[in-house]
């Protein structure tokens, strides 16, 4: 069954052709799709191969194409920022906002906008971006647009689905930019008519979640005001009518994470401080009540990620996640490459088996490094925020070197783009006296790949048994320094990892 309604919902969201094109799409024709995708992808690469001038070109070109898409114009202020262009960085900053960018916390966190961070402008920025959303209705689709024809909606489904993709690539990925909130409700409305015809209950129950699937996206604790309250709105009715269903457990998740999104939106600050506490609470009921399953594992994973500096905690709740998985390889796969579990997975699980070897032909293990305590440090040159974090390791390197804390990077950049040589002569003129293993394969980097890296910097401060000490966020800016600091202090104790 399910596979006949994802068909028909596809074609019933677009089939409505003329009411569709409405608010925030563009008028575009293919060619000029194709060159806006061209432009874009190509200015993003020239942007991570550390070449931003001819990036912003690339990106002013594809804007005057369309202007609608937040993703390139924070991309161009971030190729601003790192020319020192302040003004047009933050002019473009406010271009992504408009057009839909609701993420006020990564750009604090983004080191190519370093430059643009102590501004007041950047600052204004920020506060505008932590309160938009609010005021923006939920689209009101007129059900009686959508068709009627559910065979010939089938039978077209393939060509609605390349449609809605072409759209989706020029309006952005914002899950609260107008565009893509009436590209949700237009999906929602479409399962909500399949519903209404549906004789069984199951198929019904089925169908209703589809439409709560659509609105809630693929994260649903950073929907807009508006747009969480349309979960909320759907998720409760759901339960009323469908409690003892398969998708219960699911629908009571996706209720606490738009839940979630409400309260941390809120204009009371009680509330607002008291969001992530109530969502803490939601999630242990949800992991107390609710049997084996996705929901099960979304709760825990959102949990073990809360307890990331509690560690006793965050390794019960791990096993209990592994003992609910059907895979429970798949899951740690996972969690180690996930952004926001991979340091305390690594805390708890330890290295992977790992052999490696340094550009001067030295093999390294786990329990081959060169210090008593060892940073591995996933980078690349053309990583902005990892040529940010360049500083910080050279002042800890020259700062605890004699006691016995070491570097090896590990690079993913492009042979393409620095062959080794290259590469090398990058590190030495940038004071980079550690050792660096080098294959030239990107993100197919065989040690990338084995760890499980899907973004980068990522660090891991390891002891000379193995044992991983630290990771990611506690080894940044100044407090990498005093990560090392209390490693490396007598008696410290190894935290995680066996």
């Amino acid at each position: 069954m399910r596979r006949t309604l994802a068909a028909l919902t596809t074609g019933a969201l677009l089939l409505a052709g003329s009411a569709f094109a409405g608010p925030g799409l563009p008028e575009l024709s293919d060619k000029q799709v194709e060159t806006y995708r061209e432009l874009s992808s190509k200015a993003s690469q020239l942007l991570q191969s550390g070449n931003p001038s001819r990036a912003s070109n690339l990106y002013e070109r594809a804007l005057r194409i369309h202007d609608g898409n937040e993703g390139t114009w924070y991309n161009a202020a971030c190729a601003y920022a790192l020319q020192n262009r302040t003004g047009e960085a933050l002019d473009a900053l406010e271009h992504a906002r408009l057009a839909g960018w609701s993420d006020a916390d990564w750009p604090q966190k983004d080191g190519d906008l370093e430059s643009i961070r102590d501004t007041l402008g950047f600052e204004a920025w920020v506060a505008r971006t932590s309160q938009a959303g609010g005021g923006e209705p939920w689209p009101n689709v007129d059900a009686t647009l959508l068709a009627d024809d559910a065979e010939t909606i089938e039978e077209r489904g393939d060509e609605w689905q390349g449609e809605l993709s072409r759209l989706r690539g020029v309006l952005g990925s914002s899950e609260s930019s107008e565009a893509n909130r009436w590209i949700a409700a237009w999906t929602a409305s479409s399962w909500d008519r399949i519903a209404a015809r549906a004789d069984d209950r199951d198929e019904r129950a089925e169908a209703s979640f589809e439409a709560l699937a659509a609105v809630a996206g693929s994260d649903a604790t950073r929907l807009s005001p508006s747009a969480a309250g349309e979960v909320v709105r759907r998720a409760e009715n759901w339960l009323v009518e469908n409690g003892d269903a398969e998708g219960a457990g699911l629908a009571r998740l996706r209720l606490a994470e738009a839940n979630f999104a409400q309260r941390r939106a809120s204009s009371d600050e009680t509330e607002k401080e008291m969001a992530q506490e109530l969502f803490e609470q939601d999630l242990l009921l949800l992991a107390a009540t609710i049997p084996p399953g996705e929901a099960l594992e979304g709760a825990l994973v959102r949990l073990i990620g809360f307890h990331s500096d509690d560690l006793d905690k965050a390794e019960l709740l791990y096993a209990r996640l592994l003992d609910a998985s059907e895979d429970a390889d798949a899951t740690r796969e996972k969690m180690r490459s996930g952004y926001s579990t991979r340091a305390v997975t690594y805390k708890i699980e330890g290295l992977p088996a790992f052999e490696m070897t340094t550009t001067d032909g030295v093999r390294m293990t786990a329990t081959e490094l060169p210090g008593r305590v060892t940073l591995l440090d996933f980078w690349a040159t053309w990583c902005g925020p990892c040529r940010a974090e360049l500083p910080n390791l050279k002042k800890a390197y020259e700062q605890y070197h004699d006691q016995g804390f070491d570097i090896v990077g590990i690079s993913l950049d492009k042979e393409s783009d620095k062959d080794q040589s290259a590469f090398l002569a990058w590190c030495e003129e940038n004071g980079m006296p550690w050792p660096q293993v080098y294959d030239g394969q990107y993100w197919q980097s065989r040690m990338a790949k084995e760890f499980g890296v899907r973004a980068i910097p990522f660090a891991l401060l390891v002891d000379d048994e193995g044992r991983v000490l630290a990771a990611d966020d506690d080894l940044r800016g100044e407090k990498l320094a005093e990560t090392i600091g209390e490693a490396l202090s007598p008696g410290a104790p190894a935290v995680g990892g066996q």
